[in-house]
């Protein structure tokens, strides 16, 4: 009896010896499919980046904007005005209500008051809502029959009452200005009376654009006025600073100074 148990076992374990090489050949060949799916997978997501990028996007986009907000917020960084105006916008968004706010909500409100660059919105560890505002920094003031302030982007919104702005005023000479002024001219302008000298540009009281594509300035010491031509602005202000300089030492002020003539300089004291 224990030599037929023997050499029952003895059959079984020779028998799963011979399966052997099958499982393994099975196993190779699941292996295989697996890298060869895996490997199609990432020529898709290698091939297709746009897409998958577009998709990924889309969807944290999507969450974000309709992610909901405690109704319970704080505005932070920013002046009582731009404060005051976002807090009505939100307000009417509530209607008197305690409901959560939709993210997507709050940031379209933000967008349509001019003083408001953008918002950042998070939720604290109390779980309000901390909702961070960025003001637009004005750089000029331009006037249309009213003055309004105007930001690097050329965005226009309302001066505060009372408020003092050291910034140059621009006349575009025409009325009913749109909501953003291009300022491309401007800019060049700017960015050219800084790199002659760190004051130059400081000086400009008023600069005022013709429809003939002439620049005429005015500096807030003085009265005289000085006309330059908007192409080769860069050569055309030194000539202007030059003069300027030497007008000063020679205690003239003519009433013109028109350089819109690439060789010369019309002086006019009437």
């Amino acid at each position: 009896m224990t030599k037929r148990i023997g050499a029952n076992r003895k059959k079984a374990m020779a028998a799963q010896r011979s399966q052997r090489p099958r499982r393994a050949k099975k196993f190779a060949i699941a292996a295989g499919m697996g890298l060869l799916i895996a490997a199609a997978g990432f020529a898709v997501y290698a091939y297709s980046p746009t897409v998958y990028s577009h998709v990924a996007e889309t969807v944290k986009s999507t969450f974000k904007s309709n992610k909901e907000l405690h109704a319970e917020f704080q505005i932070v960084n920013c002046g009582k005005n731009a404060q005051a105006l976002l807090q009505a916008a939100i307000d009417s968004l509530l209607n008197g209500d305690s409901l959560p706010l939709c993210r997507g909500a709050v940031l379209r409100a933000g967008a349509q008051i001019p003083e408001i660059e953008k918002l950042n919105i998070k939720k604290t560890r109390d779980k309000k809502t901390l909702i961070r505002v960025t003001e637009r920094t004005p750089v000029a003031l331009v006037q249309d029959g009213s003055i309004w302030l105007v930001d690097r982007n050329g965005v226009r919104f309302k001066v505060l009452p009372g408020q003092y702005y050291d910034l140059p005023l621009l006349n575009f000479g025409c009325a009913g200005l749109r909501d953003t002024v291009e300022l491309e001219t401007f800019n060049t302008l700017k960015r050219t009376a800084r790199n002659l000298c760190g004051a130059f540009f400081r000086q400009i009281s008023q600069i005022d654009f013709s429809d003939s594509g002439s620049v005429n300035l005015v500096f807030k010491s003085g009265r005289t006025e000085y006309i330059i031509a908007s192409k080769d602005i860069e050569d055309r202000l030194i000539h202007v600073k030059k003069l300027k300089e030497r007008l000063r030492k020679e205690d003239t002020e003519p009433n013109r100074v028109d350089f819109r003539y690439r060789s010369l300089a019309v002086v006019s004291t009437l």
